[in-house]
């Protein structure tokens, strides 16, 4: 204790004295123990109380860290360093790169078409802005929703994007200011397969907000105090303006008359002395030599029939020459037939193709004299073909040079323009006094031929190379006639029905019937007291085994019902 002077009694006592702090940095200070008796009045009875308060600091004395209490600016307590409701948070600013990745509103796993992925609602209170990045290989609807509480029903912000299939390290990318105190994000995949890289990544904190362009997003809603609206468009109106520019080009080109105009100069003193020579030149009469419509195709070029340009039949050769395996496509867009020519040393064959991936054979001619057709280009030899698709490819199987010219006229070849003398068609001699072609006609479409020189055309036939008959039911049990038991052709069905129900006739392609087995070809259906007549194709319905008939009561065609009543007939005509 040090002594204060002031005692008034001038003896040093705990009332009147100062402590004195001891530096050291000792945990003890180590000292003699001195016995001091106390006297019958207590005097030394203060020493017991500061050995006991000594004691009781140091026992509430613990090493760690120490507490601070923050006071802000207006006195108040920094209490918690959170910014909840209520509490005075010490405020702090994000670093420039510092924001939040959202668990409750990011994705990997992969969604069904129709299918969606629905994010939970989450705080946003403490960050401005939020990021979302979202690739997926099918298009989809993202909706972002912005709320003022932590439920569905407090939604006030509900915004959706239309998102295409994006692939190849394209992704949608968009960040925008968060007005909601709270937030979710939902993406819907509208494509027809179930997606396979479907990434949704969403992140918040003070990320600037951003178009897919990188722009920043600007709204104008107003324009000189006047709203605009999505459907009327800019209200701009400019009257009584001038539109300033800098150009001096525009300048020096403006008239009096306010026009933009163009000089053409010439000898001020010549022919043009005092003319316009814009209007000469746009007057086809003027006779000016700068006309300014396109001069007649046919001056320079053929043409056809509506002055459009015909190709050349006669352009440039084409000179190939190759090792073996070389391959050589010809484009040949807007001709019809190629010639080649090969040199005593090249061969070759011939594919084509349209897409030049996949190819098919080609065939061509001998230019010379031979008429059958081969793929294969052999040496010193000259061939003709026709187009066949966009590329004609040649592929060297020795080397040498192939030459081929492109031509706008069908295939020719020298042995085609020989004349012929056609003597005779299928062994029967054409006559030569009548000019006319003896033609024997043995059978048509696998069928022999009428007979008796007479000839189907159409519908048309003679009578007498047809047959007629008729079948009349008398009985409700049905009955199967053979009209023919052969192959034929049925030229005529007329079909009648006189009872008082609905009856049907079964025609069959057989030369034998048996009922309730055999099945029909053909039904038809015929209403209770009328008649029909069946349109056959023209020259008869030609059945290859044979022609028979039958009425039943049903339409099956193996049916053999009993008929409600009889009274049926069938007219017919057959070859």
């Amino acid at each position: 204790m040090a002594y204060n002077p002031q005692n008034p009694n001038g003896a040093a006592v705990s009332a009147n004295s100062s402590p004195v702090a001891i530096a050291t940095d000792q945990l003890g200070v180590a000292g003699s123990s001195t016995n001091i008796a106390a006297g019958a009045s207590g005097e030394l009875g203060w020493l017991s109380t500061i050995a006991q308060n000594a004691s009781n600091v140091a026992n509430n004395l613990v090493i760690g860290t120490q507490k601070t209490q923050l006071i802000d600016g207006s006195n108040n307590s920094v209490n918690t360093l959170s910014a909840g409701a209520g509490a005075n948070g010490l405020l702090v600013a994000q670093g420039a790169t510092n924001f939040t990745f959202s668990t409750l509103n990011s994705s990997t796993t992969q969604l069904a078409s129709g299918t969606s992925f629905i994010g939970a609602i989450e705080s946003v209170v403490s960050a401005p802005y939020a990021s979302i990045i979202l690739t997926s290989d099918q298009p989809g609807i993202l909706t972002v929703l912005q709320y003022i509480g932590t439920t569905a029903n407090t939604e006030c912000i509900s915004t959706s994007f239309a998102t295409s299939a994006v692939m190849n390290g394209n992704c949608f990318g968009r960040s925008f200011a968060i007005n909601g105190d709270t937030i979710s994000v939902n993406w819907t995949n509208t494509g027809f397969a179930t997606t396979t890289i479907f990434n949704l990544s969403v992140a918040y904190g003070n990320i600037p907000a951003t178009t897919q362009l990188l722009n920043n997003p600007v709204a104008i809603n107003e324009i000189a105090g006047v709203a605009i609206s999505a459907n009327t468009g800019l209200p701009v109106s400019i009257s009584n303006a001038v539109l300033t520019t800098n150009d001096r080009n525009i300048q020096n080109a403006q008239t009096t008359d306010g026009a933009l105009s163009h000089f053409i100069s010439g000898d001020p003193s010549g022919d043009l002395a005092g003319s316009n020579p814009i209007e000469l030149v746009m007057d086809e009469n003027s006779g000016f030599a700068l006309s300014v419509r396109p001069r007649n195709p046919s001056d320079f070029h053929k043409v056809d029939s509506v002055n459009s340009i015909i190709l050349s039949d006669a352009p440039a050769p084409i000179i190939i020459k190759g090792q073996i395996g070389t391959i050589y496509d010809i484009d040949t867009t807007g001709y019809q037939s190629i010639e080649f020519t090969s040199d005593s040393s090249a061969t070759g064959t011939v594919t084509v193709t349209n897409n030049r991936l996949s190819t098919t054979t080609g065939v061509i001619l001998s230019a010379t004299s031979s008429s059958t057709w081969t793929n294969t280009i052999a040496v010193s030899t000259s061939y003709v073909a026709p187009v066949q698709a966009r590329y004609t490819r040649i592929t060297f199987t020795a080397a040498g040079i192939i030459t081929a010219y492109l031509r706008n006229t069908p295939i020719v070849a020298p042995w085609v323009l020989n004349p012929h003398n056609l003597s005779q068609i299928g062994g029967v001699a054409v006559s030569s006094t009548t000019a006319q072609l003896g033609l024997n006609i043995v059978n048509i479409g696998g069928s022999a031929s009428l007979g008796a020189g007479y000839f189907v055309l159409g519908s048309s036939a003679s009578t007498n190379s047809q047959t007629v008959g008729s079948i009349i039911v008398s009985s409700t049990t049905p009955a199967a006639t053979v009209i023919k038991a052969s192959a034929g052709r049925l030229t005529q069905l007329d079909l009648f029905n006189g009872s008082s129900a609905v009856a049907f006739f079964h025609l069959y392609n057989a030369s034998s019937v048996t009922l309730g087995t055999t099945a029909a070809t053909h039904v038809y259906g015929v209403q209770a007291g009328t008649g029909r007549t069946v349109i056959l194709p023209d020259g008869g319905l030609y059945l290859s085994t044979g022609i028979a008939g039958a009425w039943t009561n049903l339409v099956a065609a193996t049916d053999n019902t009993a008929l409600t009543a009889a009274g049926q007939s069938t007219n017919y005509a057959y070859i």
